[in-house]
């Protein structure tokens, strides 16, 4: 089988995300049994070739480093234009596309033009897709009831489909594939950052208003008054100089450590390092970050919200809060008040996490794609 997956803006084997996670995972399994071509984008300063092979899969990159407001209104047709060249010479039989807009919405056109199945992955709540400005909701309207197929990363997001659009979807789970690093190195992280009993970490960029990492902070002023020690560890880009002046406006320049982005296969050292896993959020599909987190046996405290309560189980492997400084403070001191119990649940997050792995994911994608060619 011919496979054209569009990778939204996210480049191949990038740093810290579900949907960077997804790509080169995916891609790289399904490689082995089929031709796999896809589209990312260079966010590497143009440093990349604009196509090459990797691990099987053909790769093209769009060239951009960023994506300012002239360019969003350009790359579309760029990707357009690159995405139609290589059904064209490829013989491509489905379109996969990561994201809903715009990707999404080249998918079901070209599919409609060359006459082959689009799947179409949706990885965040409905509302959140549709409280935009009106010409991007009129784009997502039309791939939501034109898509040949719908992929959804979880059962909250499938149901949210059924509601909204009166459409079936396939729920396929993101995997998780992590090995625990060597004590030698765990202790090199733990001696370069001072890092001692409890250690707090947050994997996910700073994206307000959904990502909510300032009430993390806020929340640590609660948990420093019993834990003076504690550390928070922040992984991902984006983080303004708001958050950086709550930080110190709170007193805890010290124990707050914003540590930018980081490649994917350093991010299971980090949490190895870590006693609880903090994901404060306003909404969310199911973020990888909490599958990983709970993969390495580190309890995850997050907001009560969209997908969460599909993996994380109250006193279980984690708490689910309230969106608020006293929820988060409240939900990672009970974690922390006994340390036999956080091992314990610690234990139960890797047990559930073996079920889902990224073959299992790719296989699920696999036979949808299938099943939609022969359709």
């Amino acid at each position: 089988m011919n496979i054209l997956i569009l990778g939204s803006l996210s480049a191949w084997d990038a740093v810290t995300g579900g949907m960077e996670n997804y790509i080169t995972e995916v891609s790289e399994r399904l490689a082995k049994r089929h031709n796999v071509h896809v589209i990312v984008n260079n966010n590497d300063k143009g440093s990349l070739k604009s196509e090459e092979k990797i691990n099987r899969v053909s790769v093209y990159r769009l060239g951009y480093s960023r994506i300012g407001l002239k360019r969003m209104l350009i790359y579309p047709l760029d990707y357009y234009r690159i995405a139609k060249k290589i059904i064209e010479e490829n013989d491509i039989e489905i379109i996969h596309s990561l994201a809903s807009y715009p990707m999404g919405y080249i998918a079901c056109r070209l599919g409609k033009k060359f006459n082959i199945p689009s799947l179409i992955s949706i990885r965040n709540t409905i509302p959140s897709y549709m409280n935009t400005v009106f010409i991007k909701r009129h784009f997502l309207n039309y791939t939501f009831k034109n898509a040949t197929g719908l992929h959804t990363a979880s059962n909250y997001l499938k149901e949210q489909v059924k509601f909204f659009f009166r459409r079936e979807a396939l729920t396929v789970y993101n995997g998780v594939d992590i090995k625990p690093p060597g004590s030698g190195t765990k202790k090199r992280i733990r001696n370069k950052y001072g890092l001692k009993f409890p250690t707090i970490i947050c994997v996910s960029h700073y994206r307000p208003p959904q990502k909510r990492q300032d009430i993390l902070v806020r929340a640590g002023k609660g948990v420093i008054e019993k834990y003076p020690e504690m550390k928070i560890l922040f992984i991902g880009r984006g983080f303004s100089e708001s958050i950086l002046s709550l930080a110190r406006g709170l007193g805890l320049d010290n124990n707050i450590l914003f540590l930018g982005g980081k490649p994917r296969n350093e991010i299971p050292l980090y949490l190895s390092v870590s006693d609880v896993f903090a994901l404060p959020t306003l909404f969310e599909g199911l973020p990888n970050a909490v599958l990983e987190a709970l993969a390495m046996g580190v309890p995850v405290v997050a907001t009560k919200t969209g997908s969460l309560p599909e993996v994380v189980e109250n006193d279980i492997d984690g708490k689910l809060v309230p969106l608020s400084a006293e929820g988060f403070a409240e939900g990672i001191l009970d974690l922390l008040s006994d340390r036999k119990r956080l091992n314990t649940m610690g234990s139960s997050g890797v047990r559930k996490t073996r079920k889902f792995t990224w073959e299992n994911t790719a296989r699920g994608i696999e036979t949808e794609m299938i099943r939609l060619v022969k359709k």
